[in-house]
């Protein structure tokens, strides 16, 4: 029987990034909240800044170890049971701890629900949406990667308010709640692995064409995880992702408590952080829809410019103008590193094994981050300032667009034969 969206003339690989979306909306969510929680946990347990930052930072880095061997689980089991598998984990860990009490407590639950949100991950996401998409491959990327600003936009606020109203227990029994009611069920009844199971390959195409075109040689084509890490253009995309996971997890984790510094009230604070995500939904779609029609490597360097000079502009931070300047212009950056850099990588070694190729290399990101966090708590507990650290990361920023500008973007025959941009004659024949 022909699905009702195929019968309506709808590609279902556009569902697939529906779901996509929602699976992001919810992890990036949570996960940006973070910051909320850290200013009501300190006020409640007194612990010092870089004890808590210790267990975002390690939830961080495990995420990032877990993340190969997801990839590897990906390229064998497919993408929906090791999504399903991960949010089941991640529920468990967010119920859990809202009974928590003790530090040890969220060192433990932090490692278990980074092994579910490591399941949940564009570890997991980008092979899926690489697995039904070749020409429209970086805008399908991103307007999945959008969920995660989206969910930092909504879900951040109303944890806010949340812990406002109530406590940081109630929130977190919330996320629980939407994640077993709405998440887990969404992935388990719309996502398939491939388009072959719904009568089609990559784009839609009848497959019929199966022996040709572009499906056919992105599927034709692939390198190994050893062979691609033989090439720069592997380091220098995981040098940007190491920077992009270093200085985005100050935002997540201390960015409150640095407003609040400022003399910021903890709802404005929470506004410029939403602006984050709002902000982040534009520059990830506009740029992800360039880089189909031009070049991804060309705007993933515009994006970790951004990223620079955004916190140079809060390292000036002195009122409320430039607090906004330099939150507006670290959204135009903030999700559009991911698909811009899966893009760079599948056009470089095809999809057969992008599970585990992916998933090693976005391992840094997290790894990176959990560093950055600690560092950053650490940097303020010996100077009282954040500034050091929001110099760093404009410095590492700006560092990051010159490695990726330098970067020789390259694709393998069989797609340079056969993939024409989605603007061309022959994209749209």
């Amino acid at each position: 029987m022909v699905p009702a969206p195929a019968r309506m003339g709808l590609y279902y690989g556009w569902i697939v990034v529906g779901s996509v979306f929602v699976v992001m909306f919810f992890g990036a969510g949570t996960r940006f909240s973070f910051g909320a929680f850290y200013d009501a946990l300190l006020e409640e347990f007194g612990w010092s800044r870089a004890a808590l930052a210790g267990a975002a930072s390690l939830n961080l880095i495990l995420a990032g170890l877990v993340r190969p061997g997801v990839g590897l689980l990906v390229d064998r089991y497919g993408s929906k049971a090791v999504m399903l598998g991960g949010l089941g984990l991640a529920a468990l860990a967010l119920v859990l701890l809202s009974f928590a009490s003790q530090l040890w407590h969220f060192y433990v639950l932090f490692t278990v629900m980074s092994l579910g949100y490591g399941a949940a991950s564009p570890s997991t996401t980008v092979p899926l949406i690489a697995n039904w998409f070749v020409r429209r491959r970086t805008t399908a990327q991103s307007l999945a990667s959008a969920g995660s600003p989206m969910g930092e936009l909504l879900v951040v606020p109303i944890m806010t308010a949340v812990l406002i109203l109530a406590d940081w227990r109630t929130a977190y029994r919330l996320l629980a709640l939407f994640l077993v009611l709405l998440l887990i069920p969404t992935i388990a009844a719309i996502v398939r692995n491939r388009p072959e199971e719904m009568g089609v390959v990559a784009d839609g195409d009848p497959a019929a064409l199966r022996g040709s075109g572009p499906a056919a040689a992105a599927s034709e084509f692939s390198m190994t995880l050893a062979q691609v890490a033989r090439t720069p253009l592997f380091w220098q995309l995981a040098y940007g992702f190491f920077v992009c996971g270093f200085t985005m997890t100050f935002a997540s984790t201390h960015f409150m408590a640095f407003a609040g510094d400022m003399g910021f009230e903890k709802m404005t604070a929470s506004a410029a952080l939403g602006l984050v995500g709002g902000t982040s939904i534009l520059g990830t779609v506009g740029l992800g829809y360039l880089a189909d029609r031009f070049s991804p490597k060309r705007f993933l360097a515009l994006a970790y410019l951004l990223r620079g000079l955004a916190f140079l502009a809060l390292w000036q931070t002195g009122g409320i103008d430039m607090l906004f300047v330099g939150v507006f212009l670290l959204g135009l950056s903030w999700g559009a590193t991911v698909p811009l850099t899966s893009s760079c990588l599948a056009a470089a070694c095809g999809r057969r094994y992008l599970g585990t190729i992916f998933g090693t290399m976005f391992a840094i990101m997290p790894i990176a981050a959990g560093t950055g966090a600690f560092l950053a708590g650490l940097i303020f507990d010996y100077t009282g300032s954040y500034g050091p650290a929001l110099l760093l990361n404009g410095v590492l920023g700006l560092s990051a667009a010159l490695v990726v500008s330098l970067m020789r973007a390259s694709a393998p025959p069989a797609l340079e034969a056969h993939v024409a941009p989605v603007g061309s004659a022959h994209a749209r024949s």
